[in-house]
């Protein structure tokens, strides 16, 4: 008995094909030659501001066992190479990457030097040749373009025990692919509400919409979110999809857990690089048009520019109302902007903010309306006309900002996909589910694996 940790990236592009889709064909062919599916499929989101990624920057990596002893990971590369070309996926413009580990006891010292790889690629910027110093060896197969560093990563992921969250997805018939969903949202609202926080990110009530249908002409059909795949599972049959799925599959992941937060400080901010800086505003902040905030953030290494976008509402609400000297945490990540690097905001945390004090004129004796200054003549009011040549004491106005403290992050469907929502709390657990159980629930879906 052999088994293998498979991991496939860049199958997806913004004109077509998917990933996950792929991953769901290929475990079909793999079950069809003698494979044994172990443990559910995981999704691996990577570093969110690398710009050449699609805009969710998944990887996938699963787990298969085999009988046949003469098997090599160098054949089940073939094999992953050979279903990607029959896939037929439209992936102009990417780089699809397979990686294949074979795994057992001589491998055990691979785990750690595999997470770590993973962790880098959440983080930072990987460049080949810290792959080709750190990873690429005779110890692990692979084939491709930059998919490999993904692939690699997810591999990485995919062997640890880690808390994670689950997405459950269905895909699209091929002759469905391309026309507009027909899914009723308010389906998807029921039945997230009737799952008390089970369900997370997949409707938002604010602007009365549903999250888990992509819009776009890739094959997934809805991404179910939530922390309870038995639950996931039985509500999804709720739903009002307005087409028969193809195929259902339900994938452990690492979305959702501020999985690229680590402490960093200004002075350690590198091109493309995420992570969570804190320090003193130190001035106020500067509003654009559009929404879009600017907040200068300073530490004890040095000061950045952080931006809030207006999609982030209400984080950028909450960024307008900051003062010089509030004490705040932002996650997020280093971006270039001409010569300078300029942090991107995910998450904000306000930790302190003091009495805002506010030098203002009085009030007008007649109407009560803030008197002007008329120059060397005195004061005036522009409501009533009350004028008086002498120059009356400015009054002090005290602005209590105690209701800022707090944690705040996007709307549903504006979240990006590896920040803990603020709105809900998210008891993530050990793995603590069934694979079998799941899959045979999943087959109840769909008889695309039978």
């Amino acid at each position: 008995m052999k088994t293998f940790v498979v991991g496939v990236d860049s199958v997806d592009s913004l004109y077509g094909g998917c990933t996950t889709h792929f991953t769901v064909f290929l475990i079909k062919k793999l079950l069809l030659q003698g494979y044994e599916l172990i443990d559910l499929p995981h999704l691996v989101r990577l570093n969110q501001f690398i710009p050449w990624k699609t805009r969710g920057n998944a990887s996938v990596g699963f787990i298969v066992k085999t009988e046949k002893d003469d098997v090599s990971s160098h054949d089940l590369v073939k094999i992953v190479k050979i279903s990607l070309e029959s896939y037929g996926g439209d992936v102009i413009g990417r780089e699809p990457g397979i990686a294949v580990l074979e795994a057992n006891e001589e491998k055990s010292s691979w785990i750690q030097r595999l997470y770590l790889f993973y962790k880098k690629a959440v983080h930072d910027y990987v460049a080949s040749t810290y792959f080709e110093s750190n990873v690429a060896s005779n110890e692990i197969s692979f084939w491709g373009g930059r998919g490999v560093l993904g692939a690699v990563a997810a591999i990485g992921y995919t062997l640890q025990t880690l808390p994670h969250t689950f997405e459950l997805i269905a895909y699209r018939k091929p002759e469905n692919m391309g026309k507009k969903r027909a899914i009723i949202d308010e389906s998807i609202k029921n039945i997230e509400t009737k799952s008390a926080g089970a369900l997370f990110n997949n409707y938002n009530y604010n602007e009365e919409k549903a999250v888990a249908a992509p819009r776009g002409p890739d094959p997934v059909l809805l991404g179910l979110r939530g922390i309870d795949p038995y639950m996931m599972i039985d509500l999804a049959k709720e739903i009002e999809l307005g087409e028969e799925p193809d195929a259902w599959m339900i994938f452990a992941t690492n979305q959702h857990l501020d999985e690229h937060f680590r402490l960093l400080k200004v002075n350690e901010l590198r091109t493309y690089s995420s992570g969570y800086i804190e320090g003193v505003v130190e001035e106020n902040p500067r509003v654009y048009r559009k929404g879009h905030v600017v907040v200068k953030l300073r530490d004890d290494t040095g000061a950045v520019a952080v931006y809030f976008f207006s999609p982030t509402k209400p984080m950028n609400k909450i960024a307008m109302n900051l003062r010089r000297g509030d004490y705040i945490g932002v996650l997020g990540g280093a971006k270039p902007s001409g010569e300078t690097l300029v942090f991107e905001a995910h998450k904000l945390w306000v930790y302190e903010s003091p009495v805002d004090i506010q030098i203002i004129n009085p009030p007008c004796p007649v109407c009560g309306h803030r008197l002007k200054s008329d120059g060397i003549r005195g004061m005036k009011c522009s409501s009533c006309g009350y004028s008086t040549p002498f120059k009356y004491k400015t009054v002090e106005m005290k602005n209590r900002r105690h209701y800022l403290k707090g944690i705040y992050t996007p709307l549903p469907g504006r979240i990006n996909h590896l920040v803990r929502p603020s709105w809900i709390d998210i008891a993530v657990k050990e793995a603590s589910y069934s694979p079998e159980i799941l899959i045979q629930k999943l087959l109840m879906l769909s008889n695309y694996f039978v």
